[in-house]
């Protein structure tokens, strides 16, 4: 566990280095793995799983035989990942939220959407509807095959 938090430690330490301290921009490469665990005072296993993490949140993108590079991304997360990891919601909690805000974007988008725009809406929820329908067709006719099959 102690391990798990060190990690994080050092993941909100190279965020900290790319966005606050502006080390390194979108697209750089970081320092290889043995100066940066020296420099941040680490392992290189507990340097592998920080960068694990904030390759999981899009900050940083691994290319195989080259490096690890600065996402753009890294600049359009929110700064505190260790909130972010920590954060238990269940699910009747999301659920809640949802029913809060979502009429309202849909209101929204209803009144500021242009014509495409609410064009393009009402085609995805067509397809999502017919989606929906096929689906339950699958089951039904399964569910009548299995009936057919267990009275055989």
């Amino acid at each position: 566990m102690k391990n798990k938090m060190l990690s994080q430690s050092v993941a909100d330490s190279i965020l900290s280095m790319i966005t606050i301290e502006k080390r390194f921009s979108i697209g750089d490469k970081l320092s290889n793995e043995i100066e940066l665990s020296q420099k941040l005072n680490v392992s290189r296993t507990t340097l592998r799983e920080a960068i694990k993490i904030l390759v999981a949140y899009n900050i940083l993108e691994i290319r195989r035989g080259k490096g690890t590079y600065v996402t753009k991304k890294a600049f359009e997360q929110p700064q505190d990942l260790e909130q972010l990891c920590a954060a238990k919601v269940n699910a009747k909690d999301l659920y809640e939220m949802r029913l809060i805000f979502e009429p309202e974007a849909a209101y929204l988008a209803a009144i500021r959407g242009t014509d495409a725009e609410i064009k393009r809406i009402y085609e995805e929820y067509f397809k999502s509807i017919i989606d929906i329908v096929h689906t339950a067709f699958r089951i039904a006719i399964l569910f009548l095959l299995t009936s057919i099959l267990l009275i055989s």
